[in-house]
């Protein structure tokens, strides 16, 4: 190095000796050895010299230095040692030269938050000779051994780990990704070298390789379209590592096209399975595959929405109703989280169709893996028990048993053990069993809808068709003693005691085939009560002796059902006590518990409205009784008890603001002040709410839950004539000031903010933390913070919570506009002229005085006119502005609202316009596939429950109270009907308008897949209207080009069918063509 002074190096280069040497390199009488020597020595003084000036870098390249290395190493790439030589000493060029490189990088599709761009360590250690890194590069590409590629790979490897900076100088010019396109044609060995580097970036240098990833899912879905899997396994399993880094990653792999790749993989084995057995790889990378979406989708909401988007329930279902063994385990894996995270209800409607149609007694094994997903599900989500009510689920686990009919009539149980098929079917059964307490557990909506919708008989009904119980039922008791002892009629009588099931219910289950003496009926009871005893062990479990297995089933059936109606399914300890192991049923249970009653609760705070003079009552009193009557159980007035008189103030059918403001002070006894209409009203001694509840908590005998309940408990409601709407409700940690107490008077029982952004200054009352509890009057649903995390992005939840009941949504028009709303109008509308031009003359005609309200032809005129703009637009728009338009009409109103406009008896222009903006629709593909199934419908009925059930007088901006009457009072939605399928709608809907031509072309339009831009009126319906009107033909254009683009849509056949049936019988002739 010292040698290499300035003058030598120009010597160097004024002589060409680079030049010279590397002529004498490739001299053929040099062995390879000595070739390699020489090349060393050749890079010791680049390396040297180049800490001083490129010069002789220069030189060496301008000279095809490089080149001739490249030959060389190819040429005894073989020789293991002699490569790997070279390229160790081709490092220390890579990493001297006179000036530094800065690092470059682009932001990226998703970064790592603890990201940062390092800064060059300086020579030796930091790139500064990217040509030199160039010929790593040609090596790999260029060498068909896999040792010297892997060999390649190493140094890459050597040089990023020199210093962190060199992959961001090394990534404009000869990025890793250019490494990735060549892993096809490497071998195993080097495949995962390359990926080391890629996890390298990310657990080293915090930083995630976007392009790389995208890279590695085209080799994935390139290698799997051959037929082979190494690449894909290699992926998916360096993809498990990168996820221990951060949970940002699982939205890398979103955006670098990860989760459509495992998508992609899925369907293509899913289609290989169905026509041959797997290979060994291939079921690997399916359980791999499946698994890793399993992951990524868990908790991330948007990776959840993708997957519907390019794989769907559907798919997903089939998937799981085909395969089997781990692939179904791990599927179903999958299907939980979705059905946890999904913003639609989609899957779990997928589920329940699914175990309504496969017959357990074929696939008993499938429908107890679905049954066991879908009970951890309910256990953990509010959302998908309301769901699984909305969409059918208690039929469907009705129907589960109704497959069961006569499955036990054909099990012979002589042996006195359970048969293995009985064990089968009994687990079954109490799966089912188990999936509708939980179901119904903490959700009361639950438990109303399936005592009345789905009742004690319907249960009994199909629990007889199994083949557990027979036809008659007796009980001979003939022996005084036993007549006062348990029937089974007092099973049903502990079952009642829920409240689950009806007043007249009947359980027979004694056998004809088991009659006795009374002598014998104790010990035919004892039996009966042991198998009632076995609960969950029925595994264990055996026949009594003698036991004719009907009875053995019947009485186990009966525990599962008394378990339900106890809600004692999966509870740390049971509910059910016994007393002793013999004796009666009813002498053994001596007390339950139901989860209902809980842990003690103790009311520590009651505010109520005295029923005889109209007073407030408060009470700090600490009692056991929630809810109880303070008139009755408080001592008024005392220290912890008060009554303010608001007979005089409070009125009938007016709305009033209570604020009760309960302070406390050293020096002062604690008080309460009671404002009303923002002003106050009274200010009373009273003592302060306790601290520990239920005592010290030296002297607590258990925990004891902290609750607010408002309104009336469940055990103490009774039939009363009192009638009350109850605005927002605010639980506040803080005492107001009475500015504050005006403030929230002024905002009006219409309200439906959280106190938050009040005004034009959009100040905030109160302090967010500081609010325990809230109730909102047109809540239909919990939203807390961490739930708006889930579904928002952090800026987007930090700006939705403070504001989350404030959101302003935008409404077009008045709906009574478009809906008519009484029947004498409906029969009108049919007289009116059909065209928009017609109508306004005929409305200017028929003008009369104000009447006081819109006549039905000013109706109908507005709402065609409404109509008329939404189709325009949407048939003269650019393709861009018509897709986003059709989204949001689909998103806001939904295809229902549609549905609504084309019911029989309104305006056959109305009909119309209905038709062209449901054509406009329709011709977008994703928008079809959620008309077909059903799952874009209700978004125009959103908060409509909450004014039909009185519970707001505010709907999309709009007061709506404003107008004598109750709202809503004859009203009534059922939200059931917005999941129904879009062509299933169209056939009953249709055929009233069977006499419209222009139907007809719409249907056959939609049938063929023309995307008709503007439905056309016609009088004269023929052959030569559909050709014109649908295919958009000329009269001497080609029949075969039309017949070759139609794409058929055969579900379309169904409404076009019901009009074409209605036409029959009506004599309508529109039949002479068809």
């Amino acid at each position: 190095l010292q040698s290499l002074t300035p003058i030598v190096i120009k010597y160097i280069h004024s002589k060409e000796c680079i030049k010279t040497f590397l002529t004498n390199i490739k001299s053929p009488k040099l062995q390879p050895q000595e070739t390699a020597e020489m090349i060393i020595c050749l890079l010791c003084v680049l390396k040297d010299s180049a800490r001083q000036t490129n010069q002789l870098v220069e030189d060496f390249s301008q000279s095809n230095g490089y080149l001739a290395i490249k030959d060389f190493i190819l040429k005894n790439e073989n020789n293991n040692e002699i490569v790997r030589n070279i390229l160790l000493m081709l490092i220390s060029l890579i990493t001297n030269g006179p000036q530094e490189i800065k690092p470059q990088h682009s932001s990226g599709l998703v970064q790592l938050p603890s990201f940062h761009l390092p800064v060059p360590s300086g020579n030796g250690l930091s790139v500064r000779n990217t040509q030199a890194f160039g010929l790593v590069h040609k090596i790999f590409f260029e060498s068909q051994n896999s040792s010297v590629c892997a060999t390649a790979i190493d140094i890459v490897h050597s040089v990023y780990t020199c210093d962190p900076a060199n992959y961001f100088i090394l990534d404009k010019e000869y990025p890793l990704a250019l490494f990735i396109e060549q892993l096809d044609r490497k071998d195993e060995v080097v495949r995962a070298k390359v990926i080391e580097l890629v996890e390298h970036c990310v657990f080293h240098l915090n930083y995630i390789p976007c392009k790389e990833l995208i890279g590695i899912c085209v080799q994935m879905k390139t290698e799997l379209a051959s037929g082979h899997q190494d690449i894909c396994i290699a992926g998916v399993q360096a993809a498990f590592r990168l996820l221990t880094v951060d949970s940002v990653i699982k939205d890398a792999f979103r955006e670098v096209g990860l989760l459509d790749t495992l998508c992609y993989i899925i369907n293509n084995l899913f289609a290989q399975y169905k026509q041959r057995s797997l290979t060994e790889n291939e079921k690997k990378l399916t359980l791999l595959a499946t698994d890793l979406l399993t992951v990524i989708i868990k908790g991330n909401l948007e990776n959840a929405r993708m997957f519907s988007d390019c794989f769907g329930a559907r798919t997903l279902l089939s998937v799981l109703t085909v395969v089997t063994g781990e692939w179904r385990s791990s599927s179903l894996q999958l299907l939980k989280q979705l059905l946890l995270l999904a913003s639609t209800d989609q899957y779990i409607a997928g589920v329940i169709q699914v175990i309504s149609q496969v017959p357990p007694q074929q696939q008993l094994e499938f429908n107890v893996d679905l049954l066991k997903t879908l009970l951890g599900v309910l256990r953990e989500s509010h959302k998908v028990r309301v769901q699984f009510r909305k969409t059918g689920g208690y039929l469907g686990l009705i129907t589960m048993l109704l497959g069961l009919e006569g499955a036990f009539s054909k099990i012979d149980g002589t042996e006195g053990t359970v048969p293995a098929e009985a064990l089968e079917l009994l687990d079954f059964i109490h799966l089912i069993f188990k999936v509708l307490t939980i179901s119904m557990r903490f959700e009361p909506s639950n438990a109303k809808y399936f005592s009345v919708e789905v009742s004690w008989d319907s249960i009994t009904t199909v629990l007889r068709l199994s083949g557990a119980f027979g036809e008659n039922t007796v009980v001979d008791v003939t022996q005084p003693e036993w007549k006062s002892q348990v029937s089974w009629d007092s099973i049903t009588t502990v079952l009642r005691l829920s409240g689950a099931f009806g007043e007249n219910t009947v359980v027979d289950v004694t056998q004809p085939e088991w009659k006795s003496q009374g002598s014998d009926l104790k010990s035919q009871l004892a039996a009966c009560h042991s198998v009632f005893k076995m609960d969950e062990d029925i595994q264990a479990g055996s026949i009594p002796a003698e036991m004719p297995p009907s009875i053995f089933f019947a009485s186990y059936i009966i525990r599962l059902l008394f378990n339900m109606a106890l809600d004692n399914y999966e509870k740390m300890s049971s509910d059910v006590t016994w007393t002793s192991s013999d004796g009666s049923l009813e002498e053994c249970i001596v007390s339950w518990t139901s989860s209902v009653l809980g842990p003690c609760h103790l009311a520590c705070l009651t505010i109520q409205i005295s029923p005889i003079d109209r007073s407030l009552l408060i009470s700090t009193d600490e009692h056991e009784n929630p809810g109880g009557d303070l008139e009755k159980e408080a001592k008024i007035p005392s220290e912890k008890a008060i009554r303010v008189a608001m007979a005089d103030i409070l009125r009938p059918m007016e709305w009033a603001h209570i604020c009760v403001v309960l302070s406390r002070s050293v020096l002062k006894p604690s008080q309460a002040s009671v404002y009303l209409n923002g002003r106050l009203v009274s200010t009373q001694k009273l003592q302060y709410i306790v601290q520990t509840a239920g005592g010290a908590a030296t002297q607590l005998a258990q925990t004891h839950v902290v609750n607010a309940m408002i309104g009336t408990l469940p055990s103490m409601r009774r039939p009363s004539r009192l009638r009350f709407r109850l605005a927002s409700t605010f639980l506040i940690e803080e005492p107001l000031s009475p500015e504050a107490i005006r403030s929230i008077y002024d905002l009006q029982p219409h309200y439906v903010g959280s106190l938050q952004a009040i005004g034009s200054e959009r100040v905030s009352l109160v302090q967010e933390e500081k609010i325990v509890f809230a109730l909102n009057g047109m809540a239909t649903s919990e939203m807390t913070l961490a739930k708006i995390r889930t579904v928002h992005n952090k800026v987007d939840a930090e700006i939705l919570a403070p504001h989350k009941s404030e959101l302003c949504r935008l409404h077009y028009g008045n709906i009574s506009v478009f809906l008519r709303v009484r029947a004498e109008d409906v029969a009108i509308e049919s007289q009116f002229p059909f065209h928009i031009s017609e109508l306004y003359n005929q409305l200017i005609v028929n003008q009369k005085p104000d009447e006081g309200k819109p006549s039905p032809l000013y109706n109908v005129y507005v709402r065609n006119r409404l109509l008329n703009m939404i189709a325009n637009s949407l048939s003269h728009s650019s393709p861009q502005l018509n897709q986003h338009m059709a989204d949001q009409i689909v998103r806001v109103l939904g295809f229902d609202w549609i549905y609504c406009l084309l019911s029989p008896g309104v305006h056959s222009g109305t009909v119309f316009l209905a038709l062209r903006i449901l054509l406009a629709l329709l011709a977008h593909p994703p928008l079809l596939g959620k008309f077909r199934e059903g799952t874009a419908n209700g978004g125009w009925l959103t908060d409509a429950d909450s004014v039909v059930r009185n519970r707001a007088a505010v709907v999309l901006g709009f007061s709506v109270s404003a107008h004598g009457g109750a709202v809503g009072s004859k009203i009534d939605i059922n939200p059931e009907l917005q999941n129904c399928a879009g062509f299933a709608a169209l056939e009953h809907l249709m055929a009233a308008h069977a006499d419209k031509p222009h139907a007809y072309l719409a249907m056959l339009a939609v049938l063929v897949g023309q995307p008709v831009k503007d439905l056309r009126f016609c009088d004269n319906f023929n052959v030569d209207q559909i050709w014109t009107n649908v295919f958009g033909l000329a009269l001497n254009s080609s029949v075969y080009e039309a017949i070759r683009s139609a794409e058929f849509c055969y579900d379309a056949l169904i409404p076009l069918l019901a009009m074409v049936r209605a036409c029959i019988h009506s004599g309508n002739e529109v039949v002479i063509f068809i």
